[in-house]
């Protein structure tokens, strides 16, 4: 137990939309930037044999989580593109708990390397899943304060300004 934390645990699994094993792409660049190389998945990214990758078990939520389901409250995601399998494999986490947040990174760049649409998980988002859509304005892109809602993927994708931008989001039911 570290910093007296008694609620939180830690597992050395990688999140997905199924249970099994992925390779994880080790970034040269830093540990905040490794990534999924996933084949069997609704998002798989091109894999090079150039790549200096591990080999990762992988879980979705909801069948890791099963016996939690209902006091699963938050979940905090910046997996480098995976957001959209992280997703799909806690679908019932999400539709079973009215009170969930959600906050995510969403990087189109890194969605983009996972083959994944941007426009596609903004759609699951809102159209799916139904939440309500915060924008955490951490880099003043906005006058609307600190935390401002959104309401449509054009509202979204609207605030990226270039290909690196990213968007800190908090989703709410």
């Amino acid at each position: 137990m570290k910093n007296n934390y008694t609620q939180t645990r830690i597992f050395n699994y990688a999140v997905a939309d199924f249970d099994g094993f992925a390779e994880l792409n080790i970034s040269y660049t830093g540990s905040g930037e490794h990534n999924l190389l996933v084949n069997n998945s609704s998002c798989s990214n091109i894999i090079s044999s150039n790549l200096n990758t591990i080999k990762v078990k992988t879980v979705s939520l909801d069948n890791f989580l099963k016996s939690y389901t209902n006091i699963v409250d938050f979940v905090k995601m910046d997996i480098e593109g995976s957001e959209l399998l992280a997703l799909k494999g806690m679908q019932n986490i999400i539709k079973n708990n009215n009170k969930i947040k959600v906050l995510m990174e969403f990087n189109p760049k890194c969605l983009l390397k996972m083959n994944c649409k941007p426009a596609q998980i903004i759609e699951m988002i809102f159209n799916y899943f139904n939440f309500k859509v915060f924008v955490i304005d951490e880099f003043k892109i906005s006058n609307k304060g600190e935390y401002f809602e959104v309401f449509s993927k054009e509202d979204i994708l609207s605030l990226l300004k270039n290909e690196y931008d990213y968007l800190n989001l908090l989703l709410k039911k």
